[in-house]
């Protein structure tokens, strides 16, 4: 199954995106993580088809993590 990582610190944007992924029967399935560098490892293991990115993170921001 593909994946998709959001990477936002925001609670209300994940959530907001987990239910798109639930209602819209996507057929990918949603990571999610709060940093940067998070977002760095997870990247690599993961290997996803899109990473949404958030460029205000606590940490690195979005622009350096990408």
């Amino acid at each position: 199954m593909n994946t998709i990582l959001l990477i936002d610190d925001n609670v209300n944007n994940v959530s907001l995106l987990e239910d798109i992924f639930l209602l819209d029967d996507v057929s990918a399935r949603l990571v999610s993580v709060e940093t940067g560098e998070e977002g760095l490892e997870r990247a690599i293991e993961l290997q996803p088809i899109l990473i949404l990115m958030d460029l205000r993170l606590p940490g690195i921001d979005g622009l350096e993590t990408t």
